[in-house]
């Protein structure tokens, strides 16, 4: 799998995490998407979300978290950076966001401490844009 393929998967799966996507989730998950270091510059990253959002739909989180496999690191921290950043985009995170980025980290073979210290990365750069 790509590595846009599954930094994308893995901020629909956290978005997703609570049964429910609202339009204003979807708004803010691309907003964030759009400062990652590895979707910077993507064209068309409204429609590769959407697509990802169809994948997730149509095959289901089990499937999508085994495509994406055991990433080298460089990958996995961007994996775990959009979870923690989808999580994060519209308020602290929800407990179900948390056990889906979890979830999402024991997949890609994520060191322990790696969803922490990401986390603790995002909430310093949420607390200093405010």
């Amino acid at each position: 799998m790509p590595a846009t393929d599954a930094v994308l998967d893995a901020i629909v799966m956290v978005v997703a995490a609570d049964g429910e996507v609202t339009e204003r989730e979807m708004h803010l998950a691309l907003t964030a998407a759009k400062d990652l270091p590895s979707l910077h510059g993507l064209p068309s990253l409204e429609r590769s979300l959407g697509e990802a959002f169809e994948r997730f739909v149509d095959q289901g989180s089990d499937a999508r978290l085994a495509a994406m496999g055991k990433p080298g690191a460089d990958v996995c921290l961007e994996i775990l950076l959009a979870a923690a950043v989808a999580a994060a985009v519209d308020g602290p995170p929800t407990t179900d966001e948390v056990e889906c980025l979890q979830r999402v980290a024991t997949s890609i073979g994520a060191a322990s401490g790696e969803i922490d210290a990401v986390m603790a990365r995002v909430s310093g750069s949420e607390t200093a844009k405010r």
